[in-house]
Protein backbone atom coordinates (compact mmCIF):
# COMPACT_ATOMS: atom_id res chain seq x y z
CA UNK A 1 0.00 0.00 0.00
CA UNK A 2 1.36 3.03 -0.74
CA UNK A 3 1.09 6.35 1.51
CA UNK A 4 0.12 9.64 -0.45
CA UNK A 5 0.74 13.03 0.95
CA UNK A 6 -1.69 15.19 -1.29
CA UNK A 7 -4.30 16.94 0.54
CA UNK A 8 -7.60 18.22 -1.17
CA UNK A 9 -8.98 20.97 0.49
CA UNK A 10 -12.90 22.81 -0.44
CA UNK A 11 -14.84 25.85 -0.10
CA UNK A 12 -16.68 24.05 2.86
CA UNK A 13 -13.93 24.43 5.44
CA UNK A 14 -12.75 20.63 5.30
CA UNK A 15 -10.17 18.52 4.13
CA UNK A 16 -10.11 14.99 2.67
CA UNK A 17 -6.46 13.33 2.79
CA UNK A 18 -6.34 10.58 0.37
CA UNK A 19 -4.26 8.47 2.82
CA UNK A 20 -3.48 5.43 0.76
CA UNK A 21 -4.30 3.10 -2.27
CA UNK A 22 -4.09 -0.65 -2.97
CA UNK A 23 -5.39 -3.37 -4.63
CA UNK A 24 -5.20 -4.83 -8.46
CA UNK A 25 -5.07 -0.88 -10.02
CA UNK A 26 -2.33 0.09 -7.36
CA UNK A 27 -0.64 2.83 -9.40
CA UNK A 28 -1.10 5.72 -11.96
CA UNK A 29 -5.08 5.73 -10.94
CA UNK A 30 -4.63 6.21 -7.28
CA UNK A 31 -1.55 8.47 -7.24
CA UNK A 32 -3.18 10.81 -9.79
CA UNK A 33 -4.04 14.29 -8.47
CA UNK A 34 -7.09 14.82 -10.57
CA UNK A 35 -8.57 11.04 -9.25
CA UNK A 36 -8.09 12.10 -5.58
CA UNK A 37 -9.77 15.29 -6.41
CA UNK A 38 -12.33 13.67 -8.06
CA UNK A 39 -12.96 10.75 -4.91
CA UNK A 40 -12.91 14.76 -3.08
CA UNK A 41 -15.79 16.30 -4.89
CA UNK A 42 -18.14 12.90 -5.07
CA UNK A 43 -17.92 12.37 -0.93
CA UNK A 44 -18.29 16.07 0.27
CA UNK A 45 -21.05 16.79 -2.57
CA UNK A 46 -22.92 14.28 0.24
CA UNK A 47 -21.45 15.76 3.51
CA UNK A 48 -23.98 17.49 5.68
CA UNK A 49 -22.48 19.26 8.57
CA UNK A 50 -23.65 17.97 12.47
CA UNK A 51 -25.49 20.62 13.89
CA UNK A 52 -23.06 20.87 16.92
CA UNK A 53 -19.75 20.33 15.71
CA UNK A 54 -16.30 20.95 17.33
CA UNK A 55 -12.90 22.81 15.03
CA UNK A 56 -11.10 19.45 15.51
CA UNK A 57 -13.27 16.44 14.33
CA UNK A 58 -12.03 14.57 11.88
CA UNK A 59 -11.82 10.32 11.11
CA UNK A 60 -10.27 8.02 8.94
CA UNK A 61 -12.15 5.06 6.88
CA UNK A 62 -11.18 2.06 4.85
CA UNK A 63 -13.03 1.66 1.48
CA UNK A 64 -13.07 -1.45 -0.13
CA UNK A 65 -14.01 -0.80 -3.65
CA UNK A 66 -15.44 -2.67 -6.20
CA UNK A 67 -14.03 -2.77 -9.82
CA UNK A 68 -16.95 -0.55 -11.12
CA UNK A 69 -16.32 1.92 -8.11
CA UNK A 70 -19.03 0.94 -5.99
CA UNK A 71 -18.18 0.72 -2.01
CA UNK A 72 -18.92 -2.72 -0.79
CA UNK A 73 -17.73 -1.57 2.63
CA UNK A 74 -16.25 1.32 5.02
CA UNK A 75 -14.74 0.62 8.01
CA UNK A 76 -13.46 3.14 10.72
CA UNK A 77 -9.72 3.10 11.08
CA UNK A 78 -9.21 6.38 13.51
CA UNK A 79 -10.92 8.97 14.95
CA UNK A 80 -11.19 12.00 17.29
CA UNK A 81 -13.94 10.81 19.03
CA UNK A 82 -16.79 12.55 17.95
CA UNK A 83 -19.92 10.19 16.93
CA UNK A 84 -21.80 13.41 15.26
CA UNK A 85 -19.04 13.72 12.93
CA UNK A 86 -18.11 9.71 11.86
CA UNK A 87 -21.55 9.19 11.32
CA UNK A 88 -22.19 11.95 9.23
CA UNK A 89 -19.10 11.06 7.31
CA UNK A 90 -20.28 7.58 7.20
CA UNK A 91 -23.72 8.69 5.76
CA UNK A 92 -21.78 11.07 3.13
CA UNK A 93 -20.07 7.98 2.25
CA UNK A 94 -23.08 5.59 1.82
CA UNK A 95 -24.85 8.43 -0.50
CA UNK A 96 -21.82 8.44 -2.76
CA UNK A 97 -22.02 4.67 -3.01
CA UNK A 98 -20.13 4.71 -6.27
CA UNK A 99 -16.71 6.36 -6.69
CA UNK A 100 -15.83 7.73 -9.62
CA UNK A 101 -12.95 5.64 -12.13
CA UNK A 102 -9.54 7.12 -12.59
CA UNK A 103 -8.21 8.14 -16.57
CA UNK A 104 -7.40 4.41 -16.99
CA UNK A 105 -10.74 3.38 -16.10
CA UNK A 106 -10.22 1.59 -12.76
CA UNK A 107 -10.74 2.22 -8.93
CA UNK A 108 -8.18 1.50 -6.25
CA UNK A 109 -9.90 -1.91 -4.58
CA UNK A 110 -8.96 -0.27 -1.24
CA UNK A 111 -8.57 3.05 -0.34
CA UNK A 112 -7.83 4.88 3.04
CA UNK A 113 -9.60 8.67 3.42
CA UNK A 114 -9.32 11.34 5.94
CA UNK A 115 -12.01 13.66 6.59
CA UNK A 116 -11.64 16.56 9.04
CA UNK A 117 -12.55 19.74 9.87
CA UNK A 118 -10.49 22.50 8.14
CA UNK A 119 -8.96 23.55 12.21
CA UNK A 120 -8.41 19.87 12.60
CA UNK A 121 -4.61 20.31 11.97
CA UNK A 122 -3.60 16.58 12.74
CA UNK A 123 -1.00 15.85 9.94
CA UNK A 124 -2.41 12.36 8.19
Amino acid sequence: MKRLSIIRRVALGFAVHVLSAAGADEGPAALDAAYQAQVTAAVLAHVVVPTVLSKNEWVEYRLAVRPDGRIDSVRVLESSGSMQWNVAIALALARTSVLPKGRDGRVPALLDLRLESAAAGRAP
